[in-house]
């Protein structure tokens, strides 16, 4: 059980999701168990939970970052569940103070042009990743629209690259 909050605020964050994760001994997949969204008071409660270490992460439509539990923020809605805080569960028991404190999301918008008309280049591809640690990087992508169009939403603070994928006779780009 556990509450999700604005970090800065303090105010509840309702309708954002939890979803609980478990580690396979075997592969070393994640594989979601068990969710629950948070009511008008921010709290949640996933229950029937086995013994074991589970994961969890948050997510919402409010425009907050997803984060995993215990602070780590993610890049767009995907998150290597292995840099979260493994939470130590009992069977029948409650592990409360699952709490996660959430930050409101960054944007990058632009608009990818033909160099030589300016024109706008629709459905091209742009990533945005950022480095994460020592060699990690995390990245999320979206196409541009029929105008050259884009926007990355839901991005944690921090320095962020850009680059272009098209498969139209156009250089790729950062």
């Amino acid at each position: 059980t556990g509450v999700v909050r604005d970090a800065v605020t303090l105010a509840p964050v309702p309708g954002a999701c939890v979803d609980v994760y478990h580690r396979d001994s075997v592969t070393g997949a994640f594989n979601p168990v068990a969710w629950d969204c948070a009511d008008a008071s921010g709290s949640y409660a996933v229950e029937g939970l086995l013994s074991g270490s589970h994961y969890a992460d948050v997510k919402n439509f409010s425009g907050y970052v997803t984060a995993l539990y215990d602070g780590f923020t993610c890049v767009g809605y995907l998150c290597d569940l292995s840099a979260g805080t493994a939470i130590p569960v009992t069977f029948g028991q409650t592990t409360a103070g699952v709490d996660f404190g959430l930050e409101i999301g960054g944007v990058i918008r632009g608009v990818v042009r033909d160099e030589s008309t300016s024109s706008g280049l629709a459905y091209t591809q742009v990533s945005v990743f950022r480095r994460v640690g020592g060699a990690g990087i995390e990245r999320v992508s979206t196409s541009t629209d029929t105008s050259g169009a884009y926007e990355v939403r839901l991005l944690p603070p921090g320095t962020y690259f850009a680059y272009t994928t098209s498969w139209r006779g156009y250089g790729n780009e950062i």
